[in-house]
């Protein structure tokens, strides 16, 4: 019992690791739109400048 409950925790510490968010920089000089949905077709809603 001990040696599953040691593998869970390991697995779920890595899961988060794995599935944590990300930094990007954007390098775009005409900032960057903000948009209702995650895809290029969808509408914007706002737009962050530098």
């Amino acid at each position: 019992m001990k040696k599953s409950s040691f593998f869970l925790i390991i697995i779920l510490l890595f899961m988060t690791k794995t599935y944590s968010q990300e930094i990007y920089n954007v390098t775009a000089e005409n900032g960057l739109n903000i948009r209702k949905e995650s895809n290029l077709k969808s509408e914007i809603t706002g737009k962050i400048l530098f």
